[in-house]
């Protein structure tokens, strides 16, 4: 099969979803195919920032946690979006600034897009979440 008629197979199979499935359960089927992916990325940013900060095991959790939902949701949008890039671009900014402020508010960790880590504050076990 030619690469014009997979592009057309795509589209048409993207369509037939969209019209059979409800927009959570589209978003829960490209979460699903994106899983593995987004876990083996997710252990990548954590193998890399974690040493940056002279983390332990917790702060690995925190990291890998929000590393693996940005990688899952920008998946999922660039999947859901891929024929508006206005929308896409908008999407994969909340995704990331949302998951930074919450790996930020929970653990001390900032943390980017090119996987450098710093601390701004020290997680303790009993900080409540800011």
């Amino acid at each position: 099969m030619g690469t014009k008629n997979q592009k057309v197979l795509n589209e048409l199979r993207k369509k037939n979803l969209q019209t059979i499935l409800s927009e959570e359960e589209l978003d829960q089927y490209y979460r699903g195919i994106s899983d593995t992916e987004a876990e083996a990325l997710a252990v990548t940013a954590r193998d890399k920032i974690n040493p940056q900060i002279n983390g332990g095991y917790q702060d690995g959790k925190f990291i890998y946690a929000s590393f693996y939902k940005i990688y899952l949701e920008s998946k999922v949008a660039e999947l859901k979006y891929a024929d508006d890039p206005a929308r896409l671009k908008a999407a994969l900014r909340k995704i990331r600034e949302d998951e930074f402020k919450v790996l930020l508010d929970k653990s001390g960790i900032v943390a980017t897009d090119e996987l450098k880590g710093s601390r701004a504050w020290t997680f303790k076990p009993n900080t409540p979440v800011r």
